[in-house]
């Protein structure tokens, strides 16, 4: 039944991203705007790095349990998760959750890996209350703060939980930290490269509206919801929605590209999931 759910948002996610890209190349190609290629090479250069800090935080996380794995395992569960989020399969964090079950325990991978997702938003909030505040209003600008600061202590509680250790999760967040400014610097980047000049601010608030788009698990990776949220979020903000839903796409296709230059690398790492308590 899962799996049936699982198809049917992917349809209906992959219905919307097409409908919404169609409708920014024919707002885009209206304005004749001109490609400045620069900056997307700086884009694609960003593309591994921003794969290197992703493995390198799966592997961190299962060390801060207590599970050492290699390289080519790190970089399997990352590329295949995310892999999985967009084709009829368990999901991402059903992968995470699956291998680290396999080597300290169902209960307490699930822990770790809701401590990991804590860290993302904990990242992404923080980016968007630093770079934004001066371009919100104050409420909203105080409720991104507040979302931050729950986000860092349930990181905590969490980490407590599952008993993983201090020094590695502060290491997790600093690499989460800079895998977000990284992804701000692609999307300011990409906006370049359509010719608009995008403030950091408003980049790294479309960081936080694709982060809930994943979360929110209507569909898988969030696919056409995040689109849909950024071309909603740059129209309120003064951009063309158009933009807004280019460069959200145009982001998502760059993660896909680093999972596919990634196989190579990837191992095929054993997730069927089973309680070691």
């Amino acid at each position: 039944m899962q799996r049936y759910l699982h198809k049917i948002g992917l349809v209906l996610g992959c219905t919307l991203f097409v409908v919404i890209c169609g409708y920014s190349i024919n707002e885009l190609s209206a304005q004749n705007l001109t490609i400045f290629w620069p900056p997307l090479l700086l884009c694609l250069l960003i593309v591994p790095i921003t794969m290197q800090l992703a493995i390198l935080r799966f592997r961190y996380l299962g060390q801060s349990v207590g599970h050492k794995m290699a390289y080519s395992l790190g970089a399997g569960v990352v590329v295949w998760g995310g892999i999985a989020n967009i084709l009829p399969l368990p999901g991402g964090f059903m992968i995470r959750l699956g291998y680290l079950g396999q080597k300290v325990g169902f209960r307490r991978s699930t822990q770790a890996n809701l401590m990991s997702a804590c860290i993302w938003f904990f990242a992404a909030s923080l980016a968007a209350a630093s770079f934004a505040w001066q371009i919100l209003d104050p409420r909203l600008s105080w409720g991104i703060g507040v979302f931050c600061l729950c986000c860092f202590i349930a990181i905590w509680v969490f980490r407590l939980r599952c008993d993983a250790q201090f020094s590695v999760v502060v290491i997790i967040i600093v690499l989460q930290l800079l895998q977000t400014i990284l992804n701000v610097m692609r999307t300011v980047l990409i906006a370049a490269c359509l010719g608009v000049s995008l403030p950091a601010a408003v980049a790294a608030l479309m960081a936080l509206t694709g982060a809930t788009a994943v979360a929110s698990g209507i569909f898988p990776s969030g696919i056409g919801v995040a689109e849909l949220l950024a071309s909603g979020l740059t129209s309120v903000l003064g951009y063309s929605a158009a933009v807004g839903a280019a460069l959200a796409a145009l982001n998502r296709l760059l993660d896909w590209l680093g999972f596919v230059l990634f196989i190579p690398l990837a191992g095929k790492p054993d997730t069927k999931a089973v309680s070691h308590e």
